[in-house]
């Protein structure tokens, strides 16, 4: 999926089976991988990806949870 605003573009990319479960009304399923890459002017500037698997909640501190997802960002490539 892309989307524009203004001089920055997202791209966000993950699998068929949790396209097909978002369209179906179904949980995303555990082992999901999403990745968001974004650009501004045309130049990649971030990546954040995140992974669901089953378990992975309490790695999270308590402020940051949010089910069973782990988080990565890389700032400023």
């Amino acid at each position: 999926m892309t989307v524009n605003r203004g001089n920055v573009r997202e791209e966000l990319c993950t699998s068929q089976e949790a396209i097909e479960a978002v369209q179906n009304g179904q949980s995303i399923p555990d082992d999901t991988v999403i990745t968001l890459e974004i650009y501004r002017d045309e130049k990649l500037d971030e990546i954040f990806v995140m992974e669901k698997r089953d378990g992975w909640a309490d790695q999270n501190p308590p402020v940051m949870r949010n089910g069973d997802w782990l988080y990565q960002e890389k700032i400023k490539l």
